[in-house]
Formats: structure tokens, C-alpha cells, sequence
């Protein structure tokens, strides 16, 4: 507590301080001090911009508020849920800000765009999916102009977290196209650098994913498909030329692409991941039964049956749990 007392988190000008600070290591008193100040920050500066009208020349406090956000829920693997709401409440705020076209012309709100990206990579199952769309529209309109890198990876990082969650089909054709175009231009990128990271996310995307027509419309170029295929299939390439390979040399990027790494999930891990999807796929069923009950069109005559045969089959998982 000695460092919470000397540089309390609730002053701006000790923001710096912690992001430097590993806060898993700090004690769960600590930390949730520390954590609960932070996001309290982040929530005034976003309130003193909102009151200010939204000047540009008040976006630089934003970033540093979000800067430091994204320390705390970096700070450990399983934030407290307050932590994540509270943090989820701020990010979305600021997402319903944020136009596509002032991203483009505006380098301080592609700063705020490439720390929005990375905290909600983190916070993705707790993201509406409205914002996930919008995230993808500002996205798509620095993809399509020389950027920095690190706004690249960032976006990458967060392509590669969608795997994690499952579209409803009511938000499907609005998501999965803006998706699967992202990857194959991020794939594609001449950048040896950001060609390596976009083949890492891919992969660990499409691993984990529920929507596996993003996997085959993201590899439309046959040239993009065939690097993908050989670095799932740990393939180097070997007829590189020696103008290329001095390239790489000079930028320092003498290291060949890393092989795909088998996924190590824990026996829990795939318990979650399989419920998780099915919860949300009879979710998205129920709201569409729901729906069509208040319009003449009657739900199609065999879903009964098939409702049916998901219980049976719901009681087969059952009786395996209890016998294995």
C-alpha cells in the first residue's frame, strides 16, 4: 500500500506511474484501489470531453486515461466483473464517438482508435455488437491508408479476438463480409512484419471460430490462400530472392515466420468454449421464435422435431457426464 499512498491513482499526474506497475503483483486490497481509481479517471475525462463539446484539443486526456485502462485490464487474466463493466460502460461510450472519417484525417483519434482496439480485444464477450460494427467501419478506413503499424497489430488483435464470440444470424451480414475483408487486406499487406502477425491472428482466429464462412471468404486470392496454407502447414519460403532476403536483412527481420502452435486448451477451457456457443445460438433461435410470434408466419413445421432431438440430446450429455 506504501506505493498507492506516495502516488495515488486518483491524481492524473500519477497515471503514468501506473502503467508501468504489474498490478496482478500488487494485493487484492491494492489493487482494487488502484483499479476502481483509474477507471473513475477514465470516466471523468470522457465526461469533462463530452461537456467540453468534443474538441480534438481534448482528446490527448482521453488517450491518457485509456492508456492507463488498458494497464489494468492487462492487468490480470480474470478481471473482477465490476472492473469489466465499468471499464465496458467507458469503451463503449467512446466507440459511439468515434467517425470513420475523422479517424481518417485525424492522427490524435487514431491514437484513441488503436487503444480502443486493444482494451476491447480483452473485453470482447462483454461488447455489444453495434459496437463491434462500428469498430469494424473505423477499422476498415485506416486499413485503406498508410497507417502506423502498431494501429495495424492493434486491429489485428482485435480481428483475432472475434473468434471468441458468436454473431447472432440478425447481425451476421453486417459483421462477417467487414471481417472477412479485413483479414484478406491485412493478409495481403506487403509489410514482411505485419504479414507475420496477420497470419498468427488468422490462424488463431479460424482455431477457435464459429463462423467458418469468414475462414473461406477472408482466402478469396489465390496468393493470399496459398501463404496461409503454408504456414498452417509449417512450410518456409524456399525460393525467397536475394534482393528480398537483403531486404529483410537490412530491416532487421532476419527470422523466419513461427510455425503454427498446436493450441494447448484445458479440459474446462473447451467445456466454456462449446457452452458459450450453444447458449448463444438458442439465444438467437429464441429471439427469432419470439419475434416471428407476434406476425402471421408460422415457424417452419419441423423445428418442433428438431427442438426434440436437442433435448435428447442434452439428456445424452447428461447421463455422459455422470457415467464417465
Amino acid at each position: 500500500m506504501e506505493l498507492v499512498v506516495r502516488f495515488p491513482p486518483s491524481e492524473v499526474e500519477n497515471l503514468p506511474v501506473w502503467r508501468h506497475v504489474l498490478l496482478r503483483a500488487l494485493s487484492q486490497e491494492a489493487r482494487h484501489r488502484v483499479e476502481t481509481d483509474i477507471i473513475g479517471l477514465s470516466q471523468k475525462a470522457l465526461t469533462d470531453w463530452q461537456n467540453g463539446g468534443y474538441k480534438l484539443g481534448r482528446v490527448d486526456k482521453v488517450n491518457a486515461a485509456l492508456l492507463s485502462l488498458l494497464a489494468v485490464v492487462r492487468g490480470h487474466s480474470s478481471p473482477e466483473e465490476q472492473c469489466v463493466l465499468s471499464t465496458t460502460r467507458v469503451i463503449t461510450q467512446l466507440w459511439i464517438r468515434m467517425s470513420p472519417e475523422q479517424v481518417q484525417t485525424h492522427p490524435v483519434l487514431r491514437c484513441t482508435l488503436q487503444l480502443l482496439l486493444s482494451v476491447s480485444a480483452i473485453l470482447v464477450k462483454n461488447i455489444e455488437h453495434q459496437v463491434i460494427l462500428q469498430a469494424l467501419l473505423c477499422v476498415h478506413t485506416v486499413v485503406s491508408q498508410e497507417c502506423a503499424e502498431q494501429l495495424l497489430l492493434a486491429a489485428l488483435e482485435f480481428l483475432c479476438s472475434l473468434g471468441k464470440i458468436f454473431i447472432p444470424p440478425d447481425r451476421q451480414n453486417q459483421i462477417l463480409p467487414r471481417l472477412s475483408s479485413l483479414f484478406g487486406v491485412l493478409l495481403s499487406d506487403r509489410s514482411w512484419l505485419l504479414h507475420q502477425h496477420a497470419l498468427e491472428a488468422f490462424s488463431q482466429f479460424a482455431e477457435i471460430t464459429n463462423h467458418e464462412e469468414v475462414i473461406s471468404q477472408s482466402l478469396s486470392e489465390e496468393d493470399t490462400k496459398t501463404k496461409v496454407v503454408n504456414y498452417l502447414s509449417k512450410t518456409v519460403n524456399a525460393q525467397e530472392d536475394v534482393e528480398s532476403r537483403l531486404q529483410r536483412l537490412k530491416a532487421g527481420e532476419d527470422s523466419e515466420p513461427c510455425p503454427k502452435r498446436a493450441r494447448q486448451e484445458t479440459s474446462a477451457e473447451e467445456y466454456s468454449r462449446y457452452i458459450q456457443t450453444a447458449e448463444s445460438a438458442l439465444k438467437a433461435l429464441q429471439a427469432l421464435a419470439e419475434g416471428k410470434a407476434n406476425t402471421t408466419v408460422p415457424p417452419p413445421q419441423w423445428l418442433e422435431s428438431r427442438l426434440q432431438e436437442l433435448q435428447t440430446l442434452i439428456t445424452h450429455i447428461r447421463t455422459a457426464r455422470h457415467t464417465t
